[in-house]
């Protein structure tokens, strides 16, 4: 039950774009006064949902995560929507019946090339599973490359026997990576028990975040973490000398970054 809840959140956007191809192009075969008004209907539905999406997404996903590319994105989208308006007025039957067939087949190009627009924004945006990161992340943890762990932060109140048992196996899968495979150098996933590692080794330090479902804002945030911490401890990192107390304001950044 739960993989058919991820599936559905992971590909909602490809499935309403899917449905939105098909609605316009049956709405084609309709007659021009009627079709008007579904479209109408359809597309107040569609934007009121993007309106209330983007918003909580913007709070809780743009907010921690730089995606640059988000205004040309949502740029694509009110093209579309402007296409698909102005191209759905010029097939009116009474803009038809005063300039021709002609400007019915401008207005069904228009809406083409809205919907063309609209399909780049659906792909571009992050999956909607991303949308409750926050609930997905069960702990993480940073090592140095010594072998010693500096930070360790569970965002569980209760951690589970279940829990305990994935951060052991965690432990062990980074010390055998750090012995057999001293090359890394980019994200690696690793599944346990139902439970999802996501591994990033950086030049100081390697970072491991448990979590319930692989997501792109993850690894991102992960990668922004370690980021951070090594350009403000590159000095320390370089040279430590084990003293874990100069380690204590990075639970600042993992509230900056996490929370």
């Amino acid at each position: 039950m739960e993989n058919y809840k991820v599936f559905i959140r992971k590909y909602l956007f490809t499935k309403i774009c899917l449905a939105l191809i098909i609605f316009s192009f049956l709405a084609f075969f309709i007659d021009s006064y009627y079709r008007l008004f579904i479209l109408l209907s359809f597309w107040i539905f569609i934007i009121g949902f993007f309106i209330i999406y983007l918003i909580d997404l913007g709070s809780k996903f743009y907010t921690k995560i730089d995606f640059r590319g988000f205004k040309l994105n949502l740029l694509k989208f009110c093209i579309g929507i402007i296409l698909i308006a102005v191209g759905s007025t010029l097939t009116m039957r009474f803009l038809v019946g005063i300039f021709g067939l002609g400007i019915r087949f401008i207005g069904d190009i228009l809406q083409l090339f809205g919907l063309i627009f609209i399909s780049f924004f659906f792909i571009a945006i992050p999956s909607y599973s991303e949308y409750n990161w926050q609930d997905k992340i069960i702990s993480v943890f940073l090592m140095h490359k010594s072998g010693l762990f500096i930070y360790k932060k569970s965002f569980r109140e209760k951690a589970s026997p279940i829990d305990e048992s994935v951060i052991t196996g965690t432990l062990t899968t980074i010390k055998m990576m750090l012995e057999q495979v001293s090359h890394i150098d980019s994200i690696s996933i690793i599944k346990k028990k139902e439970k999802i590692l996501i591994f990033q080794p950086g030049k100081f330090i390697y970072g491991v975040l448990i979590c319930e479902e692989e997501l792109e804002s993850l690894k991102i945030l992960l990668s922004k973490f370690i980021n951070k911490i090594e350009t403000i401890y590159s000095n320390i990192l370089e040279d430590w000398d084990r003293n874990l107390n100069v380690f204590t304001p990075i639970e600042g950044i993992a509230k900056e970054i996490f929370y």
